[in-house]
């Protein structure tokens, strides 16, 4: 999940969701000699909002984010049949030692459903045509799960130890 929500995150920095808007009217200057070109950018608006709902939808960073919310909706609803939980079942946890500390079912299944709705949230906003939106929830996101992936740090798992502490949750 953290290659690829950090694939999402280069796509989306260097893509439709942080690009400038090329002017093709208003004044501008041009330098022969240096082959320059000058806008002013009083007047300049981002690529995104005069972009296509479609356009914006099939940029490729959108994409990698429908994907891993998919994925996470997928964690949400079913975990025992998620693919990366199932690699992992039969590979990988067969050649560990077994858990010293093993976290509550409710308070592991916070964590996809707070990376769903940052994907989410992300995905429909770059739709609606808001800069930067699609930018900032994959970083939340990557971040989340290089988190859990590096250092074994489950910001779902915090979030829901503290609104249970606080009464918030049963």
């Amino acid at each position: 999940m953290s290659v690829l929500l950090l694939g999402a995150v280069w796509l989306a920095a260097t893509g439709l969701s942080a690009a400038a808007a090329v002017r093709t009217f208003g004044w501008f200057a041009y330098q022969p000699i240096a082959d320059r070109t000058f806008t002013p950018a009083s007047g300049s608006t981002w690529a995104l909002t005069e972009a296509s709902i479609t356009a914006r939808a099939l940029d490729p960073a959108c994409i990698l984010m429908i994907i891993a919310a998919a994925l996470l909706l997928w964690n949400t609803v079913s975990p025992r049949t998620q693919p990366v939980n199932v690699l992992f079942e039969r590979l990988i946890a067969p050649r560990l030692a077994p858990a010293r500390t093993v976290h509550s079912y409710t308070s592991v299944r916070v964590a996809p459903r707070l990376g769903l709705a940052i994907t989410a949230l992300g995905v429909v906003l770059h739709i609606a045509g808001v800069p930067l939106a699609l930018l900032i929830a994959a970083v939340l996101a990557f971040v989340a799960s290089f988190l859990k992936a590096a250092f074994g740090l489950c910001l779902g798992c915090q979030l829901s130890m503290v609104l249970t502490r606080a009464g918030l949750r049963g």
